[in-house]
């Protein structure tokens, strides 16, 4: 196994959940509030440790140690996040395995935004990446040209569905040279978070020489069904950025198979 699944295993991470009212302190669901209190299905530990496998595969220390890091540390919030989409729809996490309404969890890329699990029931409109129409010409890369302190919505304001749940990790620039970006705004509900700095210069910050520029966010941030999100890049320089969420969503193997 890798780093991500040893690491986590090692810690003791791999035992039954139960049912529980728990108080999320590690990760930001609510603006503005130290905590947030949810609601979460059971795991069995069997479960978990299908998660972790997921998530040793996705972020393979053998391709991107840094990443792999990054991932290691917000193991145990993306079982919180497993568990409030079981919640909803009170189905096994089956990964790989898993069809119909069981569970899994993939990256977000570029069009993955604005689709129906991150827009819920809302009309597509301009809910892409960069406000454009999901699945239109151009909006399956990163890459976007910026104007100087012209603020653009990497990711639209739009509502969670039903049966899925996103969590957000830290960002990945992949473009050579001075980052354009100078910070980010995540905002739910209306409430706007601080706005954080984001200088992910490629091969300046996290990465070796191999590495891509990786920046995690302060704490990881979990967006559960039926919960708005927008993210919001304030560009300090003209230029091309292909600055990248490092981001997962959690749903439906059948969501995922229609949303390809």
């Amino acid at each position: 196994m890798g780093l991500v699944y040893d690491s986590n295993k090692s810690r003791g991470l791999v035992h039954n959940y139960p049912a529980e009212l728990k108080r999320i302190t590690d990760a930001m669901i609510d603006p503005g509030k130290e905590w947030s209190d949810q609601q979460l299905d059971p795991v069995s530990d069997i479960e978990v440790d299908r998660i972790l496998l997921k998530l040793d595969n996705l972020a393979s220390d053998k391709i991107s140690e840094t990443v792999a890091r990054l991932v290691a540390m917000s193991a145990m919030e993306v079982i919180d996040t497993v568990r409030l989409v079981k919640a909803q729809n009170h189905q096994t996490f089956m990964g790989f395995l898993g069809s119909g309404n069981m569970l899994d969890i993939k990256w977000i890329r570029p069009k993955d935004i604005g689709n129906p699990q991150l827009r819920g029931v809302a009309a597509a409109g301009a809910l892409g990446i960069y406000a454009q129409a999901p699945l239109a010409a151009g909006t399956f890369t990163w890459l976007r040209t910026f104007v100087e302190n012209t603020a653009q919505n990497l990711l639209p304001n739009q509502t969670m569905s039903q049966f899925a749940a996103v969590i957000h990790l830290g960002f990945m620039e992949t473009i050579d040279g001075i980052s354009k970006i100078s910070d980010y705004t995540y905002t739910s509900g209306g409430v706007a978070a601080p706005p954080q700095s984001i200088h992910a210069s490629k091969k300046h910050l996290l990465g070796t020489s191999q590495d891509p520029a990786v920046l995690p966010m302060e704490k990881p941030i979990i967006v559960p069904p039926f919960r708005g999100q927008q993210i919001t890049l304030q560009p300090t320089f003209a230029g091309d950025s292909r600055i990248e969420l490092l981001s997962f969503i959690v749903g439906q193997c059948a969501d995922f198979t229609t949303n390809v």
